[in-house]
């Protein structure tokens, strides 16, 4: 598991990295701290906008973003671990 803080998915989200931002400036898309996709047009007070989509990777790094997710990844890890024979708990 990659354990380098994405400045996307990480920290507190209003300090976060927007995913996109127009060349103006004036429309992004960040990741709140519900890891929700949410963008400067919030309230679905426009036809495009995605407030309340939820995702569970960060599309940046691939962190997944969901307790389930993250205990499937190590699970996962753990597993290819035991398969190369690697025993990290002895």
């Amino acid at each position: 598991m990659n354990e380098e803080k994405c400045e996307y998915c990480t920290g507190h989200d209003s300090k976060r990295k927007p995913l996109m931002k127009n060349s103006t400036g004036n429309y992004l898309v960040i990741l709140n701290s519900c890891n929700y996709l949410e963008d400067s047009v919030v309230g679905n007070s426009v036809e495009y906008s995605l407030f309340g989509e939820k995702i569970r990777f960060c599309p940046m790094c691939g962190r997944p973003l969901t307790d389930r997710d993250i205990i499937t990844e190590m699970i996962t890890a753990r597993k290819q671990e035991i398969k190369k024979g690697v025993n990290n708990h002895e």
